[in-house]
């Protein structure tokens, strides 16, 4: 039976390279996914990290291996690879370890309908992987295919679809996160007439200018660059460009929930719903019921917004990292795709980005995480003591969301680590706040 198993996630594959992860066990996970397509005509795509040319070629020569035909399109967003997999291919890999620092190298599995895989589905990989049923080889046919184009082009057409009026007169700063993102969304921004400027658009896989982590620290040089040249808004990609958020023209780091939130107003137009993560504030709860609207929510974690938005057909949906997907282009994540739809909704409403956000209804948030031991155990421990007093208000797969009063507490179980994740929202959140949920947790350890 093969080692390593940890480098199976919840919903990719990675880890530490080469000391959890290298070229001779992606190579056995090619095969293992020729094996579990049953060969078929697999699209692979790579990011810029140090590791992922060798990862790429190893994945190329498992796949070929089990009689797969491949077509290799090089450097690729991960929704790029996603979207041209539900176009023309049985299936895609896209080699990328996202946001993680970069010592990380991993893969991301992409089915037929442009989705990520599901928990279910990557066991399956894992236990062929693990059990080394892709033992025997046939030989598929290699290609070697330059597909931005197309891509570009989808992601122009899908703006068209939803906007009547083009970004001519905007000025947007792209901050590329020296990764991907400055692939697509630069160009096809310009397409549709805006006036566009790039930050850390070398490729470099040490990310030296911050973190491929999209976030308000990350974003400091961005804030300062949309100042300095007084543009309308700026965007920030991280280390794959499937999430995205947003600077004002005053500079402000734009939280993911107000993103969200102006996205679901403007989806609801053609719409009766929305898919939410379950983490999402009241902020979108508001704006989404004040425009008839309905959250349907979700799991944290992008393939439970995917599978939610199949199951029940509903086009957008979200999560307040940076993960926003509408599924009529393809049903994962996009941030070139919601660079561009941000960027219309300001030249459609002819206004600036921080009037627009100023019209939502904003609430104090405050974020901790608790480092537990069985974070499971904990999570029904709190449920019970929260049930006795009467806190919960509702409780949507392994989230509470608890009742103190003059605020809420949402406590979830990390996905990856023995944590639970807090967030606290209300009229103005205190350290006693704080200090009060900290207390209710520690007090069931």
């Amino acid at each position: 039976m093969r080692a390593r198993p940890e480098v199976f996630q919840r919903y990719d594959i990675r880890g530490e390279a080469p000391e959890e992860i290298d070229s001779e066990l992606v190579f056995q996970l090619g095969k293992a996914l020729g094996f579990y397509w049953d060969s078929g005509n697999i699209l692979v795509g790579r990011d810029i990290r140090e590791s992922s040319p060798a990862f790429y070629n190893a994945m190329i020569s498992g796949l070929l291996s089990q009689g797969c035909d491949v077509t290799a399109t090089g450097l690729a967003t991960t929704d790029m690879t996603a979207y041209l997999a539900r176009k023309d291919f049985d299936a895609a890999v896209q080699i990328t370890a996202s946001h993680m620092p970069p010592s990380y190298g991993g893969f991301k599995p992409i089915n037929s309908e442009g989705r990520i895989l599901s928990n279910a589905e990557m066991a399956e990989i894992k236990k062929i992987y693990m059990r080394e049923k892709a033992s025997a080889e046939s030989y598929g046919e290699l290609s070697e295919e330059n597909l931005l184009g197309e891509y570009i082009e989808g992601l122009v057409s899908r703006y068209r679809e939803l906007f009547d009026k083009d970004l001519s007169g905007l000025e947007v700063i792209v901050d590329c996160s020296n990764s991907v993102g400055c692939l697509a969304a630069p160009d096809a921004l310009r397409e549709l007439g805006a006036e566009v400027k790039v930050i850390n658009d070398s490729f470099d896989p040490d990310f030296s200018a911050h973190s491929p982590e999209p976030s308000e620290k990350s974003s400091e040089m961005l804030q300062e660059k949309v100042l300095e040249e007084e543009a309308d808004i700026g965007v920030i990609f991280d280390g794959d460009a499937d999430r995205v958020m947003f600077v004002d023209e005053n500079g402000n780091f734009v939280d993911g929930d107000t993103s969200l939130a102006l996205l679901s107003e403007k989806y609801l137009e053609v719409s009766e719903k929305i898919v939410a993560s379950v983490n999402a504030g009241r902020t979108v709860k508001d704006t989404v019921e004040s425009n008839d609207g309905e959250i349907s929510y979700a799991p944290v974690g992008a393939v439970f917004t995917a599978l939610k938005s199949l199951e029940e057909n509903i086009t957008f949906g979200g999560q307040p990292n940076g993960h926003l997907m509408d599924s009529e282009f393809v049903p994962y994540d996009s941030g070139s795709l919601f660079a561009l739809l941000v960027s219309g909704l300001i030249s459609e409403k002819d206004e600036s980005f921080s009037e627009i956000i100023h019209d939502l209804e904003k609430y104090d948030t405050e974020k901790f995480n608790s480092s537990v031991e069985e974070k499971n155990d904990l999570m029904l421990r709190i449920r019970e003591k929260a049930n006795a007093r009467g806190l919960i208000i509702h409780e949507k797969f392994n989230a509470l969301k608890l009742d103190f009063e003059d605020f809420t507490a949402l406590l979830r179980p990390s996905g990856s680590e023995e944590l639970i994740r807090v967030t606290l929202e209300g009229e103005n959140i205190s350290e006693e706040n704080i200090s009060e949920v900290r207390e209710f947790i520690a007090d069931l350890e």
